[in-house]
């Protein structure tokens, strides 16, 4: 497995299939059971593959440079576009990691720009050879597993915007004459927002 995009060999960060074993040539054609390809957004190799065998409009959003949060259920699968909590030290609440997926029949692609330490708690359930009873069963079964893990990521940011918000409120109560100025608000707003645009989706794709 690996953690930096910008340098995993030809754009491959993890890739699994059904028997739990972790696959030396991710590319090559699937002739049984399923897989799960996580891949880096900026490699050539990685964008060509997509390319060849995904709908095209699947293959621009899931490489598309800016995107919206969605959650998008088609004839041929389903599209996912989220984010995750950026738990690297210097981050801040606001600043999330972009996730893209697309589910089929037989496999989950994740596509992603910057490090998403939830599809790597995924990952150690493949590779860990204590057993196979925690490993997922399906494609389907990843991308439940992994939405789970990022909101469960985003629990404890959600919980600083409560108390946040619960001190402005405590603020008001306790002092009449002394209401939250704009500078106080304006944080937890943008924060409060934030959360609520990229935990639809997740909603939706449950």
């Amino acid at each position: 497995m690996h953690t930096n995009p910008a340098t995993a060999p030809n754009g491959v960060l993890f890739a699994a299939g059904s028997n739990g074993t972790t696959l030396g040539s991710a590319y090559d054609p699937l002739t049984d059971g399923w897989r799960w390809l996580h891949l880096a957004h900026a490699s050539p190799e990685a964008q060509d593959f997509i390319a060849a065998t995904t709908p095209e409009p699947v293959a621009d959003a899931l490489f598309a440079e800016h995107t919206r949060p969605r959650c998008e259920i088609l004839p041929e699968g389903v599209l996912f576009i989220g984010r995750g909590v950026n738990l690297d030290p210097e981050s801040t609440p606001d600043d999330m990691v972009s996730v893209r997926a697309w589910l089929d029949d037989t496999r989950l692609i994740t596509v992603v720009m910057r490090r998403l330490r939830s599809a790597e708690a995924i990952a150690v359930t493949f590779t860990n050879t204590a057993g196979t009873a925690n490993r997922p069963k399906s494609p389907a079964d990843v991308l439940a597993r992994l939405l789970a893990e990022m909101v469960a990521r985003m629990d404890a940011t959600v919980h600083d915007v409560s108390d946040e918000l619960d001190a402005l409120q405590e603020q008001v109560i306790d002092d009449a004459q002394s209401n939250p100025t704009t500078a106080q608000l304006a944080p937890v707003r943008l924060r409060a927002l934030t959360l609520n645009r990229y935990l639809l989706p997740h909603l939706d794709a449950t």
